[in-house]
């Protein structure tokens, strides 16, 4: 593991491998506390937990990389490391609005939504033309089919992680989307360094987004119907009808923050009780008329 040692991560003190040193135990005990107990263990501490999450994606700024992106291998590039920071960013402020109790349908669409202009500003100033996952590197020998059902995978799996964060303030649920961002950079790290095959990059990075979809399963809390509803008509209109991201988010956006607002609620009930009030009149039974009573 020597060759992880690099004089640019030297003349910081190593600063950049502590924090990956630290972040990975930090994944691994939360981890380990879900898959046991059934809940991760947050407490005042966890503050600390996230900064170092935070520096670790940030830090990686000290490390000079090729202008180029390698055509061979999923190897980082400038414009990569940028939507990494970025997402990686991302589940960090989620889970701090989460912690400041301050979570709400509209700080979180604005959380998505900011990202999601800053990773498009990255890519214009890179002046990069191509996709950051679909257009990843595979061995030769994957034949073309596997290759977009990969990428399927992939870009679906993008869709239910911004839906996760817009839909629900769960702290569980935004590190285990923060996992699979910042393992990716590590694991082209050790592409890089020839500690893994290309191949292996894609198995490991699949499978930490499989974590994701695991997780949902055994979670003891239920996510919306909304959430489903609205992520299946993203991928529809955007896989299928290529409509505007930032259309398709906005408007999800919003009437996510409609249906969750107080007042709309307060009116959704009180019209439900006036139409419950009305049913009830109208079926009551009526008192029979006297005819012979004067």
């Amino acid at each position: 593991m020597e060759s992880l040692i690099t004089y640019q991560d030297g003349k910081f003190g190593h600063l950049h491998k502590t924090l990956g040193l630290v972040s990975l135990v930090h994944f691994a005990l939360q981890f380990g506390n879900f898959f046991k107990f059934g809940a991760m263990y947050f407490d005042n501490r966890t503050w600390m937990f996230l900064v170092f999450h935070l520096l670790l994606s940030w830090s990686s700024i000290i490390f000079h990389l090729p202008a180029i992106r390698s055509v061979h291998a999923p190897m980082i590039w400038p414009e990569f490391r940028a939507h990494s920071i970025l997402f990686a960013t991302r589940s960090i402020a989620a889970m701090a609005l989460t912690l400041n109790e301050v979570s709400s349908p509209w700080t979180r669409f604005a959380n998505v939504l900011m990202t999601m202009a800053l990773a498009d500003l990255a890519t214009m100033y890179y002046k990069v033309t191509v996709t950051t996952m679909r257009d990843m590197p595979f061995p030769d020998w994957v034949t073309q089919t596997t290759r977009d059902r990969i990428n399927l995978y992939y870009s679906v799996s993008q869709v239910l992680a911004t839906g996760i964060l817009l839909f629900t303030p769960s702290m569980e649920r935004a590190l285990f989307i923060l996992f699979p961002i910042q393992i990716a950079a590590f694991l082209m790290t050790l592409v890089r360094k020839q500690i893994i095959s290309p191949l292996s990059w894609h198995v490991l990075y699949a499978g930490a987004l499989g974590l994701n979809y695991l997780h949902s399963l055994l979670a003891l809390d239920n996510l919306p119907v909304g959430f489903y509803l609205a992520c299946l008509l993203f991928c529809v209109m955007r896989f299928r009808y290529r409509w505007n991201k930032y259309v398709l988010w906005t408007l999800i956006g919003l009437a996510q923050g409609m249906v969750q607002n107080e007042f709309v609620q307060s009116m959704v009930k009180q019209s439900a009780g006036w139409t419950f009030t009305l049913s009830s009149y109208a079926n009551a039974p009526t008192a029979p008329v006297c005819l012979t009573c004067s």
